[in-house]
């Protein structure tokens, strides 16, 4: 529930500050959706109910009663808001919006008056290339500039990932062709039509170079700033050459409800499969363990170095 509060937030009061705007949350339903247990059930209906209470009405919501998934689960929210809208913003609730400033004015000129511009997605990378490999990634070749904005740079990838685009756009390009009954994601449906031979569809990606990143994936704080995994994942490649994946779940510092981590962890690779807040039970963590405090030399105290039940903890110098 925190990090679907927290993406709200983002929306209100990150980069775009889009605070005035009519936030909808869509529950999908759960009927017909294979390997659905009365506990998911209930568990579905909990959370539903605990994010409610906390947003108190500030939000339209649907809930749907059969299963849709993402995709016809998007033509359900724009079928239902009124009035229509001839910009949406698209976000997951495993993400948050953060980065450097958005100017909203040449963004939003942009895909309301130029033909082409329709789709606008933000990016976890902080540029179109590796700095360690010197590579582009994938998902936002080729990277060309547009025209008239620095800000813009084309790629001929469509994404779930946080993005801007226009009713026509979603009119068009998605729910002209896709049947009801379709269980996907936009991206499972538009992906490979975006790439196909000659479509050379309106896709841009946002940010200058090197000023890129907006799409905090799963974030968590490292020294003191939101980082996404992404970013964890760069820095322990970088450290052991392996195709090692870390979760921002996975590196935890053991100080309380902030979950601060430090370089230095990383840089240790003290990975952990579990929250140590879920585990402070079966760890045995005390109140001052859990709190802020301090060590030796004024550097953040820690939890004994022991391994949970049904978890793992490791510590593994880099070669």
């Amino acid at each position: 529930m925190r990090m679907l509060l927290d993406t709200v937030r983002s929306i209100r009061k990150g980069p775009l500050q889009l605070d005035g705007v009519h936030v909808v949350l869509f529950f999908d339903g759960l009927g017909g959706k294979p390997g659905v247990t009365n506990t998911m059930t209930e568990r579905y209906a909990s959370k539903m109910a605990r994010v409610l209470l906390a947003l108190n009405r500030t939000v339209s919501v649907l809930i749907a009663e059969t299963w849709l998934h993402q995709a016809n689960g998007m033509r359900c929210v724009l079928e239902h808001v009124t009035p229509p809208t001839r910009l949406l913003f698209a976000i997951q609730d495993d993400t948050v919006l953060g980065g450097g400033p958005i100017e909203r004015g040449t963004l939003f000129s942009r895909l309301l008056t130029d033909p082409t511009v329709e789709y606008v997605k933000f990016t976890c990378h902080r540029d179109c290339t590796d700095p360690r490999t010197h590579r582009m990634h994938s998902w936002l070749r080729p990277c060309t500039v547009h025209p008239l904005t620095p800000l813009l740079h084309r790629t001929t990838r469509w994404a779930d990932r946080p993005h801007l685009a226009t009713r026509e756009h979603y009119e068009a390009r998605l729910f002209a062709g896709l049947p009801r009954a379709a269980k996907v994601t936009p991206e499972q449906w538009l992906d490979q039509r975006a790439r196909l031979k000659g479509a050379n569809w309106p896709l841009w990606t946002f940010g200058r170079r090197g000023e890129m990143e907006h799409d905090l994936h799963w974030p968590v704080l490292v020294e003191g700033r939101l980082v996404s995994k992404e970013f964890l994942t760069r820095q322990v490649d970088a450290l052991n050459g392996s195709e090692g994946y870390a979760h921002s779940y996975l590196i935890h510092a053991y100080r309380g409800p902030t979950q601060d981590v430090k370089i230095r962890q990383i840089e240790r690779q003290e990975f952990r499969a579990h929250n140590p807040l879920a585990w402070a039970a079966e760890d045995g963590l005390s109140a001052e363990e859990l709190g802020e405090t301090k060590g030796s030399k004024g550097t953040p105290a820690r939890a004994p170095s022991r391994t949970p039940k049904g978890g793992m903890l490791t510590k593994r110098r880099p070669k």
